[in-house]
């Protein structure tokens, strides 16, 4: 029996209709009915992430927006134009079908018979192995119980659809790292295109908005990706692993890079198709130098040799926090998520919402490390002002840093309350000082400031909104706001540290040593003068 399952006409795409209503639908019908969807939204992050580009890979190559007006008429029409959408998938098909016996869609079928191959087998065959060892488990264990399976490595199954979610975000979101191969002396893995940075997509009222608003036109794109006309997705090239390359050929085969080498192997459980097993081994490795177009980019200019660092997520701070950064304009040493040089552009078409909607994806992991820690959402909306407007991200750095400043001083104040409870006398000349490290466990254990930064996340938001309008006024209220969280913060630990006397003239020493800081950090008042 000739097995099969063709994305576009199969059931596997998981969105969500302005009516919440939630269906799983196929690369077809989400294409078509984009304007009716509200968001595809998948079981991480990064899934979410892979199943965009798919689809812009798709639009990219059956509407050929080449300039600002092509994009105009597609707005226009309000929906995606179903003859190119048919006439495309209808061509390729057959590339589409994750068993086709030649070209199966995101996988290698020639694993074990490549010429590499067969050289690093030495007579040996290739080895199925469990499709446990390319997930991303992470600390907290949401990639362990990410799909409704045994966690025993052995009986670990998906279906095909689950499959197909996760295949996606294998190619584009893998950690690099040794990790289990078929071919025993093949198993050095590189990272994926994605896996290291936080990815940015613009985020509109519906599914159709999503992706026209990140359709950037062809004369819009990043140099890198128009400089050759040989530019194709996987599917559409007759052997995508077979030259070793690390530099895309251009947008659509940036957005669907090969960077594992798969193929799965189909059984059946309870009559029904799943995936168990698989031949795995490393695909293409995507050079340093190549600049991700959906990632934030700073480089260090200062240094003899030009240091490339990305935005990430990171288990301490939340990515509101590094609002300036994403929002800077483009130069030599700032490289900002493509999409906000183009939303920049396209400010001028009269439909467009003057408000920059933003999501961002992606997992936390250390350099180096084949370990996710978790895996991250968030969106984020600011005016589009900021775009052009150099003083309000002047402003907007200014009012982070008081931020930064009087979390300094919360932790001062937090400092001098624990070593007063640790070593009552250490404030006196010959009095015993207490151990740093038993300092910093005992302020770790209030965890104040985590709650300091919960606390501001909401009206940082709402002054990136006033702000634009009344910067006397959103400054006034920020600081009284950061003022408010620090005390609240603050009086968290002095509620964790017990009502005994000793805790009790700490906290009371302490406290006044943070009003006195917070004053010292907080810039001069119009407002409150008047």
């Amino acid at each position: 029996m000739k097995v099969t399952y063709n994305l576009v006409d199969e059931s596997w795409i998981p969105c969500m209709t302005q009516d919440g209503i939630f269906s799983k639908r196929s690369l077809r019908d989400v294409l078509l009915s984009a304007h009716e969807i509200r968001e595809i939204h998948a079981e991480l992050p990064p899934m979410t992430a892979s199943l965009l580009m798919l689809l812009l890979a798709v639009l990219y190559r059956s509407l050929h927006p080449q300039t600002e007006e092509d994009w105009q008429v597609c707005l226009n029409q309000g929906f995606f134009d179903p003859q190119k959408i048919n006439a495309y998938l209808d061509e390729w098909h057959h590339r589409f079908d994750l068993f086709d016996t030649e070209h199966p869609f995101y996988q290698d079928p020639l694993i074990g018979k490549r010429p590499k191959d067969i050289q690093n087998l030495k007579g040996n065959q290739v080895e199925p192995k469990s499709v446990n060892g390319l997930l991303l488990h992470s600390s907290n264990g949401d990639g362990a119980t990410l799909f409704d399976h045994s966690t025993d490595e052995q009986n670990v199954s998906f279906t095909l659809d689950q499959m197909t979610r996760l295949l996606l975000m294998i190619q584009g979101f893998s950690l690099g790292g040794m990790a289990l191969a078929s071919i025993s002396s093949d198993k050095f893995y590189k990272d994926s295109p994605h896996s290291r940075g936080v990815v940015f997509f613009l985020r509109g009222q519906t599914l159709f908005e999503t992706l026209l608003l990140n359709l950037i036109a062809k004369d819009e794109l990043p140099e890198k990706f128009t400089r050759t006309n040989k530019d194709k997705p996987a599917w559409e090239m007759e052997d995508a692993l077979a030259n070793e390359r690390d530099i895309p050929q251009g947008i659509t085969d940036f957005l669907t890079w090969q960077s594992r080498r798969i193929c799965l192997l189909p059984a059946e459980l309870e009559n029904r198709l799943t995936i168990k097993e698989l031949y795995s081994a490393p695909g293409l490795s995507i050079s340093d130098s190549f600049e991700n177009p959906f990632y934030n980019i700073t480089y260090d200019i200062s240094k003899s040799k030009r240091e490339k660092h990305l935005l990430r997520f990171s288990e301490s701070k939340a990515l509101w926090r590094d609002s300036r950064a994403i929002l800077e304009s483009h130069d030599e040493s700032k490289h900002p998520p493509a999409a906000l040089h183009w939303i920049n552009i396209l400010k001028t078409f009269r439909n467009l919402d003057y408000q920059i909607n933003m999501l961002a994806y992606g997992l936390c992991s250390e350099p180096g490390q084949k370990k996710a820690y978790f895996y991250r959402e968030e969106s984020f909306s600011y005016p589009l002002d900021y775009l052009h407007s150099q003083t309000l991200r002047d402003a907007l750095t200014q009012y982070l840093t008081i931020c930064q400043n009087v979390k300094s001083q919360l932790w001062g104040a937090l400092s001098q309350m624990a070593g007063l409870i640790l070593a009552p006398a250490m404030d006196q000349s010959e009095g015993r000082k207490a151990d740093p490290k038993d300092i910093q466990n005992l302020i770790n254990h209030w965890d104040t400031e985590a709650t300091f930064w919960k606390m501001l996340e909401n009206p940082f938001y709402h002054l990136v909104n006033t702000l634009p309008q009344n910067q006397v006024e959103a400054l006034h209220t920020w600081q009284q706001t950061i003022r408010n969280a620090a005390l609240a913060a603050f009086d968290q630990a002095i509620t964790l540290s017990g009502n005994n006397v000793k805790a009790l003239k700490a906290g009371s020493k302490a406290r006044r040593q943070l009003l006195a800081g917070i004053k010292k950090v907080l810039i001069p008042d119009e407002k409150e003068d008047e």
